[in-house]
């Protein structure tokens, strides 16, 4: 018997209809393995700044089969950091920046990893607290020292640091910044001079990292020092023992003097040398009583080393009234040094009278000086005489600006014809100050001793230049540039003679 067909199967038959199961439509994958990745891409890359404590979502492109634009296959991605403590990233491409830093991150996708993208975890918002500094007395020096929890400041590229009312001190004479207290790269110390007339009280502190400043304010809090109440003069220094002190090894010791008022037509030199070898580097400060920094021993070179002195004279009013000396040691003396003790010294010497003010001051100075030309084009400054008698010594006091101090030389001529160099050639760039020559001995308005090591007035045998010579008649001072190019500005000029 041949074989009964099943109803259905005789019916697809009897249709032509193949017998093979029907198979259900369904959507087609998005990404098969057939296709060939060419490239993986981080959305945000090549370079990423991240602030701390801030979260970016990262995407990743595939360019497939040579295709000329990508895909975005952050859905099917994974994500990796290479430094975890600097930024973590989850399985959605969170990246989240937990500590200042580099690293790198990047996506995979069908097991391949895309190219890299640098990832710059920066400081976002910080707080800072004082670790040691907050008090502060009158004419001392004070070191602060900052700590942040959150942030570092080694990896900063500035620190901007500065107290209001307080100089910072040793800019020029330390080593600076100082980025860091040993192995605590969240710390940073600076020093500062806190002036005899500073305002008792708060005093606000300006700090920032890479020009970002912490989120909480900061002051310090500055004493007064009673020691101020008691004025002092030279026979002081010269007498009293208490005008030695001591200082500590790291260099952060100070001591201030309110020193009496100058008669007119005096001059004063103060100085301070160490007693004790080494790298110590002492300081001196002349300070107004406003608190005005006048002059410091760094404008005078012919002292240095473990020496310093200061140059003070009230002529023309520089020094109004009473002023503050203020004597520091480096903090240099940290090195070769366990501390010791300075010696400070003050010797005043009365100009004689009269002072003579130059016969042509109203022409030749007036009210904005007279500019220093080249060659010999500047006038004179003539001066006349009456008094009777010989030279015994002479000074001249110059009130001058000099931005090319080595093509200028003054010159005092005396009535007999004798000619003095007063400044040339011993001058240099360390008397230069923001550009124009300050003097030796400090402040805009400098006293020259031509009787000193700032001129010529000696023969080589000691004797003095103008010796015997008479007193009476014409004496000049001149200004000659030696180069083309602009000089300074001469503001002033007197003439002291000492007669026997």
């Amino acid at each position: 018997m041949r074989p009964r067909l099943a109803p259905v199967a005789a019916l697809l038959l009897l249709a032509g209809c193949p017998v093979d199961p029907v198979v259900p439509d369904t959507p087609p994958a998005p990404y098969t393995a057939a296709r060939t990745v060419d490239r993986l891409v981080v959305n945000d890359g090549p370079m990423l700044d991240l602030p701390r404590g801030e979260v970016v979502e990262l995407g990743l492109s595939a360019w497939f089969d040579g295709a000329t634009e990508s895909t975005d296959v952050t859905a099917a991605a994974s994500w990796q950091v290479a430094d975890p403590l600097v930024a973590t990233v989850d399985e959605d491409g969170a990246i989240t920046g937990v500590a200042e830093g580099s690293t790198t991150a990047w996506g995979v996708y069908a097991g391949i990893p895309s190219e890299p993208v640098a990832v710059q975890v920066t400081r976002g918002l910080w707080n800072v607290d004082f670790v040691d500094g907050g008090t502060g007395v009158q004419g001392k020096l004070l070191d602060v020292e900052l700590s942040a929890a959150d942030t570092t400041f080694e990896s900063a590229t500035t620190v901007e640091f500065t107290i209001d009312g307080l100089l910072p001190f040793g800019m020029d004479r330390t080593e600076d910044p100082w980025w860091g207290v040993g192995a605590a790269p969240n710390r940073y110390v600076a020093r500062f001079l806190v002036p005899p007339t500073a305002t008792p009280g708060a005093h606000t502190v300006n700090v920032a990292i890479d020009g970002r400043p912490p989120e909480n304010a900061l002051s310090v809090q500055i004493t007064a020092n009673t020691a101020f109440g008691e004025v002092r003069d030279c026979d002081y220094f010269a007498s009293d023992p208490a005008s030695n002190w001591t200082f500590q090894a790291d260099g952060n010791n100070t001591r201030t003097w309110l020193v009496g008022s100058l008669d007119r037509n005096s001059n004063t030199h103060i100085s301070a040398m160490s007693a004790t070898p080494g790298d110590v580097d002492a300081w001196l400060g002349l300070w107004s009583l406003t608190g005005a920094l006048l002059a410091s021993s760094d404008d005078d070179p012919a002292l240095g080393g473990d020496d310093a002195g200061v140059q003070v004279t009230s002529l023309e009013d520089v020094f109004d009234g009473a002023f503050y000396v203020t004597a520091s040691i480096s903090p240099k003396a940290s090195v070769g040094t366990s501390g010791g003790s300075m010696v400070t010294d003050c010797a005043e010497e009365v100009m004689p009278d009269p002072q003579l003010d130059a016969d042509n001051a109203t022409t030749l100075f007036g009210t904005e000086g007279a500019t220093i030309f080249a060659g010999d084009a500047t006038e004179v400054a003539t001066f006349t005489s009456a008094l009777g008698g010989t030279v015994a010594r002479a000074w001249v006091y110059l009130d001058v600006e000099i931005t090319q101090p080595d093509n200028v030389t003054f010159t005092l001529t005396s009535p007999s014809g004798t000619e003095v160099e007063l400044l040339n050639p011993q001058w240099g760039l360390e008397y230069l100050r923001d550009g124009a020559w300050a003097g030796a001995v400090g402040g805009p308005a400098p006293f020259i001793l031509t009787a000193d090591e700032f001129t010529n007035p000696t023969t080589s045998d000691g004797t003095l230049e103008f010796a015997g010579e008479s007193a009476s008649g014409a004496w000049t001072v001149s200004a000659h540039m030696n180069a083309v190019g602009t000089g300074g500005t001469w503001h002033d000029a007197l003439l002291f003679i000492d007669t026997d």
